[in-house]
């Protein structure tokens, strides 16, 4: 059993009807084709805001913000588990945000109490995605 993130957040790209055409036979391929093209542009956009992340937190922290972009973005971990849909990209993408969430609000200078509650909902979704 795993966690209902993952599930709901895929469950927002369909549209009502589309298990329907899952069920035809005429219009299953087709089906299939759409749903695979749906999942994989949330990856794409899960991955895009992990980087998105990464460049503000290694930014924060003094580090060059393209060169952690880099890093992360040319990884064996996130070139293989980046197309695949698992649950640990999701907890990857709100990980880092937690991350980058904390570190704004570690170094920032005013209104750190408000990161600091957003830092803990995204460590709180990151748990809801893996458990």
């Amino acid at each position: 059993r795993k966690p209902p993130l993952v599930t709901w957040i895929t469950m927002l790209a369909l549209r009502p009807g589309f298990v329907e055409q899952l069920d035809d036979p005429a219009t299953r391929a087709a089906g299939y084709e759409r749903l695979q093209l749906l999942v994989r542009v949330q990856l794409v956009a899960v991955v895009g805001v992990t980087l998105l992340a990464t460049f503000h937190f290694a930014r924060r922290l003094g580090v060059a913000g393209w060169v952690a972009v880099s890093v992360v973005g040319s990884s064996y971990l996130m070139m293989r588990f980046g197309r695949n849909v698992t649950t640990d990209v999701y907890l990857m993408m709100f990980v880092t945000i937690a991350h980058a969430l904390a570190a704004e609000a570690l170094l920032g200078g005013r209104r750190r109490w408000p990161l600091v509650a957003l830092a803990g909902v995204a460590a709180g979704l990151g748990f809801l995605c893996k458990g």
